[in-house]
């Protein structure tokens, strides 16, 4: 008998029969595409039979990587946990992302490409036809011959798994399994600089899953961009730069559209990491692959669920988010928080490499697009919210807790759209809720600024600045805050100012100098800011939030001034900027002003 097979050949082997295997599907579907004989919906049939196969699939395959037990250990469980429980229930399956991502190859990336662009396809007929609300569709056959409605392909899939949770979970994954690989590539000496960044130590082996089975006067400061979908970059222009010192750099990057034909896109593979097609297969040990999945998912989950007009979709997408992707999402939007945080220009692209960069710069986008629309639309329950928020540490509702002084831009983002929303929603049922959440952030920054310059922390202790994004969106909530509420704020500050004064009667550290500056300069901005907000405030926010995100810069074109050297907009004091260069040091970059 022959020997069995060795694991280094079953491995070799694996990426090459899924190719063909892939291939193979390809051409019979492109055969059918093209025939004279064959009607659009024999394609349609024949996309919901691969789609449904292969995630189907998937779940089961993160499934199997979740259980740590051998069969016959699972099954002696089984038989003493059935002692003494009712016949109709069973213990359900759970999902551990750590373990799954452990499993999760290039051959688990190649299957769930063309899963992804398979259903592209059918959401792109349902998209078309649309659907009218008054009764469920009946779930489609898994027949190539037979009439089906998009619809009643759909709740095919929809009836077999929950789809909703299978392509977040699949992102994640993905997104997870690339911060990995880039780690791993540090020793290459490819001119990038990698971080041990939360995607791949925030979720701890406890972290798992249950089953898949279950599951106006206002108008000038809030503006329009909070409630409305979210469009490409290329559909805005740039603000201006000014002549009081602000300015920013207005070359974006042109995204892949996830809208395209889902006939010119069937046979395309998804994986580039040059300008060459690669196969279908990514490279074994490269994150390109593991990104490019990811991006295309949080695209698809926008463009065809989150969007969607047909009822039957909002209704299914609405039941099927839950606390569990909540937390999971606001470990991504912090992770990049971070990566990018670290760029001089703002962009991934400087940071990881061109190609590399690229790719995170459209995930990037793919996902401020996905959390800001899912927001937009109403999705999200007010429970979801207040999860979103507080896995982002910045609740507002946590009380007897400092509020970080150092709030990335992404988190800003999402913190705004909320409460704004919120604030839009309360002035119609007349209520203050949100009105006294921006309130409690005001509190809160206002004692961690008093805090730290009268108990400055050790020397030893890592501190954080108050960053410019997270400055501008105080003072743009407090200009959305009735008058008496402004004047309680001013007053906050003011008694904060009057309890810190005894600190300059003594030698102050740096840090205390910092903060005490820090404190004194939303003073005198409120002071003279009172009661109207400047149009410069509301457009720096604009940008910096909800604009600069989505849109590629062209480091090319970036001014030297230092208003523009992360790409985004802010007053420059002269004064305090040059006699600020004129005395650095290295060893005082832990207090750059940002």
């Amino acid at each position: 008998t022959p020997p069995p097979p060795r694991e280094d050949d079953l491995e070799t082997a694996a990426p090459a029969i899924a190719e063909k295997a892939l291939d193979l599907f390809n051409v019979i579907l492109n055969a059918v595409r093209s025939s004279t004989r064959a009607g659009g919906h024999h394609v349609q049939n024949l996309q919901l039979m691969g789609s449904w196969l292969l995630m189907t699939g998937l779940q089961q395959l993160m499934v199997m990587l979740s259980s740590p037990c051998t069969a016959s250990a699972s099954q002696q469980q089984d038989k003493k946990d059935d002692k003494g429980r009712s016949p109709t229930k069973k213990e359900t399956p759970r999902i551990n992302l750590t373990k799954v991502q452990q499993g999760f190859g290039v051959v688990c990336v190649a299957l769930a490409s063309q899963g992804v662009t398979l259903m592209t396809g059918l959401l792109e007929d349902v998209k078309v036809e649309g659907w009218t609300p008054g009764r469920s569709p009946e779930p489609a056959h898994l027949d190539p011959l037979a009439t089906y409605t998009a619809t009643e392909r759909l709740a095919r899939l929809f009836s077999a798994l929950p789809l909703n949770q299978l392509l977040f979970y699949l992102a994640t994954i993905s997104y997870r399994k690339a911060c990995s690989l880039k780690r791993s590539h540090r020793a290459l000496g490819e001119g990038d600089t990698f971080s041990i960044s939360d995607s791949t130590t925030y979720y701890e082996d406890d972290f798992s899953e249950g089953s898949l089975g279950e599951e106006d006067d206002d108008s000038v400061i809030i503006g329009p961009w909070f409630e409305e979908p979210c469009s490409t970059p290329g559909e805005g222009g740039a603000p201006d730069d000014s002549a009081t010192g602000t300015g920013v750099v207005t070359q974006h990057q042109q995204h892949t559209n996830s809208s395209s034909s889902p006939d010119d896109s069937q046979a395309k593979p998804l994986h580039r990491h040059n300008s060459n097609v690669t196969s279908i297969v990514p490279e074994k040990g490269e994150p390109h692959g593991f990104i490019s999945l990811a991006s295309h998912i949080f695209l698809l989950m926008n463009s065809y669920l989150v969007e969607s007009e047909c009822a039957y979709v909002q209704q299914y997408v609405r039941g099927g988010l839950a606390e569990t992707h909540m937390v999971v999402l606001a470990a991504i939007i912090r992770d990049l928080d971070r990566e990018t945080q670290r760029s001089d220009s703002g962009t991934l692209t400087s940071y990881l490499g061109p190609v590399l960069g690229s790719l995170y710069d459209e995930f990037s986008y793919a996902l401020y697009r996905y959390s800001h629309n899912v927001i937009a639309s109403g999705l999200l329950s007010e429970t979801l919210q207040n999860t979103l928020l507080a896995q982002l540490g910045v609740s507002p509702w946590v009380p007897d807790s400092d509020w970080p002084l150092q709030v990335l831009p992404r988190t800003l983002t999402i913190l705004a759209q909320i409460l704004l929303l919120r604030q839009r929603r309360d002035k119609d049922e007349l209520k203050c809720d949100s009105d006294t959440a921006c309130v409690l952030i005001w509190q809160r920054v206002i004692s961690t600024l008093t805090k730290s310059i009268n108990n400055p922390p050790a020397p030893d202790v890592e501190t954080e600045d108050l960053n410019v994004e997270h400055g501008q969106l105080l003072l743009f909530l407090f200009h959305s805050l009735q008058l008496m509420q402004k004047k309680s704020v001013l007053l906050s500050v003011a008694s904060a100012v009057v309890s810190v004064a005894p600190c300059i009667n003594k030698p102050m550290k740096d840090i205390q100098l910092l903060y005490l500056s820090r404190l004194l300069l939303i003073f005198d901005y409120l002071m003279k800011n009172l009661y109207e907000a400047p149009q410069l405030l509301i457009e720096q926010v604009q940008w910096n939030l909800f604009k600069a995100i989505s849109w590629q810069y062209d480091p090319g074109n970036a001014m030297k001034d230092s208003s523009t050297s992360q790409g985004k907009m802010f007053h420059v004091w002269r004064v305090l900027e040059d006699n600020y260069r004129k005395n650095f040091t290295q060893d005082d970059q832990a207090l750059q002003p940002r």
